[in-house]
């Protein structure tokens, strides 16, 4: 088995992964690249916050001092090449990882389309807890909003929006979710 191992990803999977791994290879140098300032936290129970439901801290599912005790290292930044002649994961800044074996466990993203008006204020996604913050901020001061998408994620937030006794209108492209 690898014995350096990066990870590119710090939600569900690549946590999963990570802890998986640890547990198959007790000696292994893991390394988990994560693009968050805010550490391994629910990207979807983000929804919940929106909504009231659930306070900021109890979406972090992993403290630092949880993933130290497992022996998995965290470094913090955004990968922006990967090396595979040079098994090297390039970070912003030119921190380079070297790894045995590289997982790319990305996530998703919101597509923001090229359309009129979307950089404009007030035009957000929900891909992280930064995103919540600022929708949380936005929906203070707010008497009607609209949510634009036909995933989950779109749905919850409108939700998340209402509840807190916004108008909200919600689209979405055809007429099924």
């Amino acid at each position: 088995m690898a014995d350096r191992i990066v990870i590119v990803g710090n939600g569900p999977a690549g946590l999963t992964a990570a802890e998986t791994i640890r547990a198959l290879n007790p000696t292994a140098d893991i390394v988990v690249v994560n693009g968050d300032t805010h550490g391994f936290y629910s990207k979807p129970g983000l929804a919940y916050l929106l909504a009231g439901l659930v306070p900021q801290p109890r979406l972090f599912s992993r403290s630092e001092k949880d993933m130290a005790d497992a022996q998995i290292r965290v470094v913090r930044g955004r990968a922006v090449r990967v090396s595979p002649a040079d098994h090297r994961v390039v970070l912003a800044g030119d921190t380079t990882l070297p790894y045995d074996c590289l997982l790319l466990a990305l996530g998703a993203t919101a597509v923001r389309p090229d359309i009129p008006g979307i950089s404009l204020p007030g035009v957000v996604t929900l891909d992280s807890l930064d995103d919540a913050r600022l929708i949380l901020k936005l929906a203070e001061g707010a008497t009607t909003a609209c949510v634009v998408g036909g995933g989950i994620t779109a749905l919850e937030l409108a939700e998340g929006i209402a509840s807190r006794g916004v108008e909200t209108h919600y689209l979405m492209r055809g007429e099924h979710y």
